[in-house]
């Protein structure tokens, strides 16, 4: 018997019907084109110490999305549902970064700043798709 609770996206793994609709609800109020992080503990990144960085999700094309797919799939990374895949979404926060940081920069970032920076990129997403 299906859960009523969970939708089949493309033969994916399925999604929170509840989760997604909260998700979209957080995106149309707080969605933002250019969104700023200040770290509560400076990032140190290649021997430099960031307060804060700058995310230009509005500058963001469609060359870059296919590039950050195409570098996941020779990863073996498949991406199905690219607003609640974190390596999808650090790979898009990495690109629109005003600074240039590697994907791996989120590899040295606590919990709570990679997630604040994550939730960012879905809520950019998501208000995207909404539009």
């Amino acid at each position: 018997m299906k859960d009523k609770n969970l939708t089949l996206v493309e033969d994916s793994p399925v999604v929170d019907d509840k989760e997604l609709e909260l998700a979209k609800a957080d995106a149309a109020e707080n969605a933002e084109g250019v969104f700023v992080h200040t770290f509560k503990r400076p990032l140190s990144y290649n021997g430099k110490d960031y307060t804060a960085l700058t995310f230009d999700f509005d500058g963001l094309t469609g060359a870059d999305t296919l590039q950050i797919e195409r570098d996941l799939a020779r990863q073996g990374r498949t991406v199905i549902v690219p607003e609640f895949n974190g390596d999808y979404l650090a790979a898009m926060a990495s690109k629109a970064c005003t600074d240039e940081i590697g994907v791996d920069a989120f590899d040295h970032m606590s919990l709570r700043d990679f997630n604040a920076i994550r939730g960012a990129a879905r809520r950019f997403l998501l208000n995207v798709e909404q539009s």
